[in-house]
């Protein structure tokens, strides 16, 4: 649980940072939101399988719309999930491997993982 407090407090203080100001003109659905999402699901879909256990962003997503049956990535403005998760990379979030296999990519929590500057 203090990893999952830790880690929604950083989705928050990243998308803060980051979107200062243009969320002022936007009436949609908070991005914070949906990044938070992508880590506490993260988080519970690796407390339950493992560290060690290899996650798909496609299982990450499925989980989600389990829990929220009406989340669409596109309300956030993004094309694809995938776009999501890239996002949530670029923001120190979580890690993303490219799966040769599936085309897709193995994610990662992004707190664990150094950040070089």
């Amino acid at each position: 649980k203090v990893r999952r407090r830790a880690a929604t407090a950083a989705t928050r203080e990243a998308t803060t940072a980051a979107d200062k100001g243009a969320a002022a003109d936007n009436k949609g659905p908070d991005l914070a939101d949906a990044l938070e999402l992508v880590v506490e699901t993260l988080d519970a879909v690796t407390e339950e399988r493992g560290e060690n256990e290899p996650i798909w962003g496609s299982m990450i997503k499925q989980t989600i719309k389990r829990r929220h049956p009406g989340f669409n990535e596109r309300a956030y403005g993004f094309r694809s999930f995938n776009e999501l998760l890239a996002e949530a990379q670029k923001r120190g979030l979580v890690s993303l491997q490219p799966d040769e296999k599936s085309g897709g990519y193995t994610v990662r929590t992004g707190l664990s993982v150094p950040r070089i500057p």
